[in-house]
């Protein structure tokens, strides 16, 4: 592709930004059109596996990356009571690629992408209202009657991704069965220090991460069940859901302000035949959102990034977006399979299956986990 062609990312979230991170190394110029009118640090935590890692020490942000979040060296199952059912030291990937898993607040790391980008790369208030190609390229139409044009689109916005629902109407987001809440409070880390923890009880799960000093993320997961509004639960009544877990896990729900609890039922999306359609690709969430049982869905869209960003900057745009497609739909669209068949086994509601299912986990060998997570750390995006 010649430098010289415009390029418009639509969505200004963690995919998008990487994207016009990695581009600019290429040697263009990308503007971000951003729904939102204004950039502000909210949503939870996130995890950033050791694949993410690998692209931000290429774009020279992994550095900034650890300093903003907390090492994660180890990764524990547990019971409801918090008794461990298994777990993993992930020491020997950190020795052979170099890097850590990371718990980080969302808006930190924003925060740290939003600066590696120049003064006006951000055109934020501009919520896409529809795309439609022109000779020159493509004509974007904004909800606040503005228009732009660029030659080449890439799609970062999402699960309700308004390109995607113009390029593929088709496409259907998928329910899971399951709903979640997140959160974030200042807390001790000291008992949760340098680990990630999940425990596991029948037909839920608590998630426990640390992101930064006295600060730690929390997910609470819950099977769907017939009759119950769970998006109008109050905090109360979450507490009351999730008492089967220890209590040191709900006091992290209790010293969240309600505010600030984030309530989302787990959807993903039907595989799409494509990614790309004229001169128009989708990035991250928009092609293939995932449950976020395995923390790779930030994680996929920052490959996705480098990757698309890579193939622009050494064919025409068709022949780019067939590459970039070539290289990375297989293995996302595996992580979403594996992220939906992991969450079915996690909220299993049968206590005896769940017992069995625990008794066989603390029977296999931590590396048998670390082959799987090696496996998804490799990817084949550098």
């Amino acid at each position: 592709m010649e430098k010289d062609t415009s390029i418009a990312i639509i969505g200004g979230g963690i995919g998008g930004f990487t994207a016009a991170i990695a581009l600019r190394r290429q040697g263009f110029s990308p503007v971000i059109y951003e729904a939102a009118p204004e950039l502000q640090p909210i949503g939870a935590g996130i995890t950033l596996a050791i694949n993410a890692m690998q692209v931000f020490r290429e774009l020279g942000l992994a550095d900034k990356a650890i300093a903003a979040g907390h090492r994660l060296e180890h990764l524990w199952i547990t019971d409801e009571h918090l008794h461990p059912i298994s777990r993993t030291a992930l020491e020997p990937l950190i020795r052979e690629f170099g890097l850590p898993n990371l718990g980080i607040h969302r808006g930190a790391l924003q925060q740290l992408l939003v600066e590696a980008l120049p003064e006006g790369a951000i055109h934020l208030g501009k919520g896409l209202q529809r795309l439609e190609e022109i000779a020159e390229g493509v004509e974007l139409k904004f909800e606040d009657g503005t228009t732009a044009q660029a030659g080449v689109v890439i799609a970062a916005d999402g699960i309700h991704s308004a390109v995607r629902r113009q390029l593929f109407p088709a496409c259907r987001q998928r329910s899971s069965g399951q709903v979640c809440w997140r959160g974030i409070c200042r807390a001790d880390t000291g008992p949760w220090q340098g680990r990630g923890t999940e425990a596991w009880a029948p037909g839920m799960r608590f998630g426990i991460v640390p992101i930064a000093a006295e600060s730690i993320y929390w997910f609470a997961v819950v099977n769907q069940k017939p009759g119950i509004d769970w998006a109008k639960l109050t905090k109360e009544e979450l507490m009351e859901t999730f008492r089967p877990f220890a209590r040191p896990a709900r006091e992290l729900i209790e010293s969240t302000p309600a505010s600030q609890i984030i309530y989302n039922p787990l959807n993903d999306l039907e595989p799409l035949p494509q990614w790309f359609f004229g001169r128009s690709a989708l990035l991250g969430d928009a092609a293939h959102a995932t449950t976020p049982n395995m923390g790779q869905g930030a994680c996929q869209a920052i490959e996705d990034a480098y990757v698309l960003a890579r193939c622009v900057s050494s064919w025409p745009y068709g022949e780019a977006f067939a590459k970039y497609q070539a290289r990375r739909k297989a293995r996302a669209d595996s992580i979403v399979r594996q992220s939906r068949r992991l969450g079915r086994i996690a909220q299993l509601d049968s206590p005896v299956l769940g017992r069995l299912r625990n008794r066989v986990m603390s029977l296999m060998p931590s590396s048998l986990a670390i082959r799987g997570l090696r496996n998804v750390a490799k990817g084949s995006f550098l």
